[in-house]
Protein backbone atom coordinates (compact mmCIF):
# COMPACT_ATOMS: atom_id res chain seq x y z
CA UNK A 1 0.00 0.00 0.00
CA UNK A 2 1.04 3.35 -0.76
CA UNK A 3 1.53 6.07 1.68
CA UNK A 4 -1.23 8.28 -0.52
CA UNK A 5 -3.53 5.19 -0.19
CA UNK A 6 -3.18 5.43 3.11
CA UNK A 7 -4.37 8.52 3.37
CA UNK A 8 -7.27 8.22 1.66
CA UNK A 9 -8.66 5.05 4.00
CA UNK A 10 -7.70 7.20 7.14
CA UNK A 11 -9.67 10.50 5.32
CA UNK A 12 -12.59 8.16 4.57
CA UNK A 13 -12.54 6.68 7.80
CA UNK A 14 -12.36 9.99 9.58
CA UNK A 15 -15.50 11.16 7.42
CA UNK A 16 -17.53 8.82 8.04
CA UNK A 17 -16.53 9.17 12.60
CA UNK A 18 -17.26 12.85 11.56
CA UNK A 19 -20.82 11.80 9.80
CA UNK A 20 -21.85 9.59 12.75
CA UNK A 21 -21.37 12.29 15.21
CA UNK A 22 -23.37 14.66 13.63
CA UNK A 23 -26.04 12.14 13.60
CA UNK A 24 -25.60 11.43 17.00
CA UNK A 25 -25.82 14.98 17.94
CA UNK A 26 -28.78 15.49 15.46
CA UNK A 27 -30.27 12.76 17.25
CA UNK A 28 -29.90 14.00 20.85
CA UNK A 29 -30.84 17.30 20.36
CA UNK A 30 -34.21 16.58 18.94
CA UNK A 31 -34.70 13.46 21.89
CA UNK A 32 -34.05 16.27 24.93
CA UNK A 33 -35.69 19.17 22.50
CA UNK A 34 -39.02 17.19 22.38
CA UNK A 35 -38.38 15.90 26.53
CA UNK A 36 -38.24 19.56 27.25
CA UNK A 37 -41.33 20.66 25.22
CA UNK A 38 -43.39 17.63 26.79
CA UNK A 39 -42.14 18.74 30.20
CA UNK A 40 -43.26 22.63 29.37
CA UNK A 41 -47.08 21.62 28.09
CA UNK A 42 -47.52 18.43 31.18
CA UNK A 43 -46.52 21.59 33.69
CA UNK A 44 -49.20 22.72 35.77
CA UNK A 45 -50.35 25.92 35.86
Amino acid sequence: MTKAEAQQIQANANMQLSVKNTIKQWFYRDYYFQRWRGYLENFPE
